[in-house]
């Protein structure tokens, strides 16, 4: 009986699965076909409300009372509603990772979600018009 119970389970966990993995690949469409500010603004306000109601934000909440016990709860909470909204933000513009990069160098004063400065800009176009390889490194360091 123990043989045919663990099969039940497999079969039960491949499919909830494969309905999870659907889901979340018709999410993502879905997404795609929104505008980007408003879906991030709609997810953000979906995860500051919904968000509070998970375990994950009494953990969140014990970290940051360790982590910062000079902090008054007010502000204990400020930080994790904006960790909800944030995180809300991230999913819904992952589906639009492919549009966001909005910059026009023929309009690089025109003010987009990218923000280069005139330096960098130069140091750029340096690179690609000089003719030889470069290697570029960055890093996004600033999103949680």
């Amino acid at each position: 009986m123990s043989k045919f119970k663990r099969r039940l389970r497999r079969g039960a966990k491949r499919a909830s699965d494969a309905v999870v993995g659907a889901t979340a690949i018709g999410v993502l469409k879905a997404l795609r076909a929104l505008d980007p500010n408003g879906t991030a603004n709609a997810a953000g306000w979906l995860t500051r409300s919904i968000g509070p109601l998970l375990p994950e934000h009494r953990i969140g909440r014990a970290n940051l009372k360790a982590a910062f016990p000079e902090k008054s709860p007010e502000e204990i909470e400020t930080i994790l509603r904006g960790v909800w909204d944030n995180l809300g933000r991230v999913g819904a513009e992952f589906a639009q990772l492919d549009r966001l990069w909005d910059f026009d160098p023929a309009q690089p004063e025109r003010k987009g979600r990218i923000e280069l400065s005139s330096d960098n800009i130069k140091r750029f176009e340096q690179l690609l018009y000089d003719g030889k390889p470069a290697l570029i490194f960055a890093a996004h360091l600033a999103n949680w």
